[in-house]
């Protein structure tokens, strides 16, 4: 199904049409009734296995399952996951050390916890995601703290209600959405009821979209030259979907005149960066006129644009397309939940046993000389573990180099980069070169200290580098609920 409009050839997607009009049409999603209870044992490891590692659990925690305040509860499920995310030779043991901690944080009011137990457990074998962090969610919300949980509950309950309605699942996500609205209103807070209610609005928003989008995808499978209904489609696929190699030529053939001169600029196919900062800047005007669900799509695709031009640019133009460009990076570390910074953990002796302080660093870049490294712990004898992940920006070789005065280890995924028993030997650092993908890395970083004059920086030599320097905060990244 084909038609010409503005000397583009452009193409209705049959495949496409037919998904589109099914889902408009599909029975809403079954009821809170058929939600387990957050103690419901989903199916996983055999019986004889389970058994085994909850024996094994339950005598290595004997005291800590015993106790019946929310806080050792609590610490009791942050312990159990922990040890679940370190436990990768046995299945069972990791899916009885995930469902403990699920359900500990959801009898503690736990939120974050609860709903990170259960990705992982959905890691391991198949299991009803959204239902069971929904009424994981609910149960939570019946112990919670407000002081202290609540907005936790509240924002992982809106992240969930995201997640459906990307997936086009709006029963699901006007559920959740409307558990943080119930929970915040209980709890009289005015700023979290407002957000949920807000967001209710938009899940209704895109639902009905949604249902346009298929009717008009419907209607193109018998009048392929209907110009409102190419305008919904298009805009639906783009803005919702961001799909805009099947939706761009269709707003081409739309009713929306600004729409459709944009769209047929984009896909006349622009050579000149000129051009190219041009549909940088258009797009993102367009993108600030949307609803948020749509917003970072349009962005994102605006930042294509940028990304094009910015070579080309100087001055005030490059500022501004640099920045607009790390304004659609943050979006979409905040969308995977990650923040600035690294977890620090800072230990009292060098064993990592004794904790005594967790703080967010923005990288390590420290020489504290003959100072403690933090009020109340030790001049010496101490020990810091970095975790989070290492942003990197393009592949290729990177040199690492640690200039620390005791032990340093360095690991990246499952791969030990640095590992040096006493770096202060070498004045050069301890370095080592590996080969990395542009991706986020999973990082951590063990540092022991012992006597006299204390320092650890972390330094690295990028691909086409001439020179060292620190790695910059703008490389690390971690998860905000592992530095509680």
């Amino acid at each position: 199904m084909a038609n010409v409009r503005s000397g583009v050839l452009w193409v209705v997607p049959l495949a496409l049409i037919s998904v589109l009009a099914a889902l408009s049409t599909r029975p809403a999603a079954r009821t809170a009734a058929a939600d387990p209870a957050p103690t419901s044992r989903p199916a996983g490891p055999d019986a004889a296995s389970l058994a085994r590692a909850e024996k094994l659990i339950r005598s290595l925690y004997r005291d800590e399952y015993a106790a019946r305040d929310a806080p050792q509860r609590q610490a009791l499920a942050r312990k159990l996951f922990q040890q679940g995310l370190e436990t990768r030779d046995d299945a069972a043991l990791r899916w009885v050390l995930m469902r403990d901690a699920r359900d500990f944080a959801a009898n503690a009011g736990d939120a974050p916890t609860a709903v990170r137990a259960i990705d992982e457990l959905a890691k391991l074998h198949p299991v009803a995601v959204v239902e069971m962090k929904l009424s994981t969610l609910a149960a939570a919300a019946r112990v919670v703290e407000p002081a202290r949980g609540l907005e936790p509950l509240v924002q992982c309950a809106l992240a969930l209600a995201d997640q459906c309605a990307a997936a086009d699942e709006y029963d699901l996500a006007l559920r959740a959405a409307t558990l943080a609205e119930t929970h915040a209103l209980r709890h009289r807070n005015p700023s979290l009821a407002a957000l949920a209610q807000e967001r209710l609005k938009e899940v209704h928003a895109v639902r009905d979209e949604f249902a346009r989008a298929g009717a008009a995808l419907q209607l193109l499978q018998s009048k392929p030259d209907d110009d409102a209904a190419c305008g919904t489609a298009g805009r639906f696929l783009c803005f919702a979907k961001n799909d805009w190699d099947k939706g761009l030529p269709l707003l081409v053939g739309g009713t929306d005149a600004a729409l459709k001169a944009l769209a047929d600029r984009e896909v006349a196919r622009p050579t000149e960066p000129a051009e190219h900062l041009r549909l940088g800047h258009d797009w993102w005007d367009v993108a600030e006129q949307q609803v948020r669900y749509h917003r970072g799509n349009v962005q994102s695709h605006a930042a294509l644009w940028y990304g094009r031009a910015l070579p080309n640019l100087s001055g005030a133009n490059r500022a501004l397309a640099a920045k607009r460009l790390d304004e659609v990076e943050i979006a979409r570390l905040r969308s995977m939940q990650l923040a600035p910074g690294l977890r620090a953990e800072l230990f009292h002796g060098k064993e990592f046993a004794r904790s005594m302080l967790v703080r967010v660093d923005p990288q390590v870049l420290f020489d504290w000389g003959t100072d403690a490294p933090a009020d109340g712990l030790p001049k010496d004898n101490f020990s810091i573990r970095w975790t989070g992940r290492l942003r990197v920006p393009a592949k290729g070789k990177y040199t690492f180099i640690a200039y620390a005065n005791m032990s340093v280890r360095l690991t990246l995924g499952d791969r030990v980069v640095l590992n040096d028993e006493n770096a202060s030997r070498k004045t050069k650092g301890a370095r080592e070169t590996v080969e990395l993908s542009a991706d986020l890395h999973p990082f951590r970083l063990d540092y022991t200290d012992g006597t006299g004059i204390a320092r650890m920086k972390l330094h690295w030599i990028p691909p086409g580098a001439a020179k060292e320097e620190p790695i910059p905060a703008s490389a690390f990244v971690h998860d905000p609920l592992d530095a509680r």
